[in-house]
């Protein structure tokens, strides 16, 4: 067996084509062999950068390589996309077009004062984008803007109805912005946020009134005081908050070793945020469950540990009631009318059975549970009984989990997610359901949906935001007319 020496660096997969070239591809880039692996040339990609400057890249990453590319060619995938080989020079040609951030984690919504809407998205890869014009262009911060840059690849938030009031979270720390996404503030936290809700004002199911609930997974022994509250971005990241790793914190931020990549992918594998997986998120192993509480739209948080016997992966207020916090776990509901301080038993209503996944509160009165694998339960009665939607029948008949979301209005509930087992029957598995009255009937607003990796839906308005894995951030408008 012969040992390529010259070989720059470890390989994960390769190849040799019809003409004898050596080909290799690993998380630190692709390269070829010309002289069967005498010496060695790494392949480039030119971009083409929007300020018309030109940026000379080797992309990495790779998943595999895949031969006989359209005949007798040779191609690379990664977490960049598709890049053919040209065999004219060591230039891979990209084939990923305008992916219009294909791999986006969550859509963060806020009106702006040109009469559009601020979108802000966590992605994979490279990280926080934003879009100052509701999706038509994408851009990033202003030098003079306190960008989320720190957060890196991954993670996830959410908007609070259209007062321009952001969330985000990822690894131990969060991210808040109380001006639509342009300037955010980072706090550092003992252990991983979770589930996010918030109080609505008087009279309204969409707009916060300040007071706003997170989960977090932290060791027992987690410190009750912050850490650090309220660094802006900048000054955090030049001081090392959640950019470098350390210890704690899987973040990789400008450090692209393979050996710290490769912690933080094993860390969001837990964390579920770049991957979609409807359902509640257990803690990591060594952690409790810990109830976050802000009084300023997130900007400062206090915690308290979760009762043993309600370790939630999920929570919901009740949009048209102040004092009603859920918390859920796989196979428990409970209700606090106190911000968490205390809890009921779990319920034990006619009916509430299967594996929680998640609850959408329409109001006092009516609720959905999805269950994980089953039809979703409905109470309209404030969850004294709970009954099955038989009407969405189909999207379960193989064991599918799906996620829900409900219209500021509360009158329009969607069902929206994949189910993976299409893919052996020769299927198509996502689905976009739309329901007007409560779940009686169904009407399939799928669409023209390619992606079998949709994310979470949220709603701005009447419009219904869906975040996927390959087709970037769809919209849906006048969903609700």
């Amino acid at each position: 067996m012969t040992e390529f020496t010259d070989h720059p660096v470890g390989v994960f997969f390769v190849h040799i084509d019809q003409q004898g070239w050596f080909y290799t591809a690993t998380q630190a880039g692709a390269f070829v062999s010309e002289n069967a692996g005498q010496s060695w040339e790494a392949y480039h990609v030119i971009m083409h950068q929007r300020s018309g400057t030109i940026m000379d890249r080797v992309p990495h990453d790779y998943q595999r390589i895949v031969p006989e590319f359209q005949g007798d060619g040779v191609a690379f995938p990664s977490d960049q996309g598709l890049h053919i080989v040209n065999r004219s020079s060591f230039n891979l040609t990209s084939a990923v077009g305008d992916m219009r951030n294909a791999m986006s984690l969550s859509a963060l919504i806020a009106p702006n004062d040109k009469g559009s809407r601020n979108v802000v998205v966590n992605m994979w890869d490279w990280d926080v984008v934003a879009s100052w014009d509701d999706g038509a262009t994408w851009a990033g911060w202003t030098p003079t803007e306190k960008s989320p840059g720190a957060c890196g690849e991954g993670g996830g938030g959410q908007g609070m109805g259209a007062s321009g009031k952001l969330i985000m979270f990822h690894h131990n720390n969060f991210w808040s912005s109380l001006d639509g996404g342009h300037n955010f503030k980072m706090g550092n936290l003992p252990g991983g946020g979770g589930a996010f809700d918030y109080v609505r004002q008087p009279g309204s199911r969409s707009e916060p009134a300040g007071t706003c609930f997170a989960t977090m997974d932290a060791p027992p022994s987690a410190p009750l005081t912050l850490k650090a509250a309220g660094n802006d971005s900048d000054k955090a990241r030049r001081m090392g908050y959640g950019y470098r790793p350390d210890a704690d914190d899987g973040g990789y931020g400008d450090d692209d070793s393979k050996e710290s990549k490769e912690r933080d992918e094993k860390k969001d594998e837990r964390e579920d945020w770049y991957q979609y997986q409807p359902g509640l998120r257990s803690g990591s192993q060594g952690t409790i469950k810990y109830l976050m509480v802000s009084t300023d739209f997130g900007q400062n948080w206090t915690w308290s540990p979760m009762p043993a016997n309600l370790q939630a992966g999920g929570i919901a207020v009740d949009p048209t009631s102040a004092n009603r916090l859920f918390a859920v776990t796989a196979n428990c509901l409970a209700l606090s009318t106190d911000q968490g301080k205390s809890w009921s038993s779990c319920s034990t209503a006619t009916g509430l059975t299967g594996a929680f996944s998640k609850l959408l509160v329409k109001s006092s009165t009516t609720m959905f549970m999805l269950r994980s694998g089953a039809v979703p339960l409905r109470t309209t009665d404030g969850g004294a009984t709970w009954t099955e939607l038989t009407t969405c029948a189909p999207l379960f008949k193989f064991g599918a989990t799906m996620d829900g979301s409900i219209s500021w209005s509360g009158e329009t509930l969607v069902l929206s997610g994949v189910d993976l087992s299409a893919v052996g029957r020769q299927a198509y598995g996502t689905a976009v359901w739309k329901s007007s009255d409560d779940g009686d009937s169904w009407s399939d607003e799928t669409g023209d949906l390619v992606t079998i990796s949709p994310g979470p839906g949220v709603w701005y308005e009447n419009d219904f935001y869906l975040v996927t894995r390959g087709e970037g951030v769809t919209v849906k408008r006048n969903f609700e007319a």
